[in-house]
């Protein structure tokens, strides 16, 4: 072991004496904050990947508006209100179809 001199010794007990009290509580809370950074980046990628899925199916909605192919359009927006009806795309993809059903008529 090294020498250390009195006064680095005194340091170091009241480095470990610190430790040894608080230790366990701050391993605790850096063990909660990256928890906590993880579940918020999870959190991010997954609703980016529902909005990305939701607005592939809009799309397809929106294509079979503009083709004025009817029976395209309600498969994808069932599909958009099933799987994605938290996200904005559903009542906009069920705005389209209710226009394409009342201009079919």
């Amino acid at each position: 072991m090294a020498v250390y001199d009195l006064e680095e010794q005194e340091r170091l007990d009241e480095l470990k004496a610190w430790w040894s009290r608080w230790g366990s509580s701050v391993l605790t809370l850096v063990l909660v904050v990256c928890a906590v950074i993880i579940g918020v980046q999870g959190w991010r990628w997954w609703t980016a990947k529902q909005t990305d899925e939701a607005a592939t199916l809009y799309a397809a909605v929106s294509q079979a508006a503009r083709e004025s192919d009817l029976p395209k359009a309600k498969d994808a927006a069932a599909q958009l209100t099933d799987k994605f009806s938290g996200t904005g795309y559903a009542p906009r993809a069920a705005l389209v179809l209710a226009k394409m059903q009342f201009d079919a008529k």
